[in-house]
């Protein structure tokens, strides 16, 4: 048995669902620039984000819209790509590149994605 009493809290919070949206945190970056975001898949199946569908984000210093897609080869070299990782979170990627250095994004900033509805 595991003592609950002594577990700390994730140093972050869980992203926001609100209609079309999430208020959400970069969590983490990876070698490759891949963007990790504090958002399950779960939370992605239950906002109803379907593979394919265009996706937008907004940060500080960047908005862009990139295809939720479910591999790195759905789109073609240097294009970004929303898509959720091997952890069942979803990341902001760009096949064969960097996406934190090219769309200026660091671990702890708050983002918000949206989408339309289909």
């Amino acid at each position: 048995k595991v003592d609950l009493s002594g577990l700390a809290s994730a140093p972050w919070r869980w992203a926001v669902l609100k209609a079309n949206s999430f208020q959400a945190e970069v969590l983490h970056i990876d070698n490759f620039g891949t963007v990790r975001f504090n958002i399950t898949e779960a939370e992605v199946k239950k906002a109803a984000l379907k593979s394919g569908q265009a996706v937008t984000l907004a940060a500080a210093k960047t908005t862009l819209t990139a295809l939720l897609a479910p591999t790195f080869a759905a789109v073609k070299p240097q294009e970004p790509l929303f898509l959720v990782d091997s952890a069942k979170l979803l990341c902001l990627a760009i096949n064969q590149g960097n996406a934190a250095q090219t769309f200026s994004l660091k671990v702890g900033q708050k983002v918000s994605l949206s989408w339309a509805n289909r």
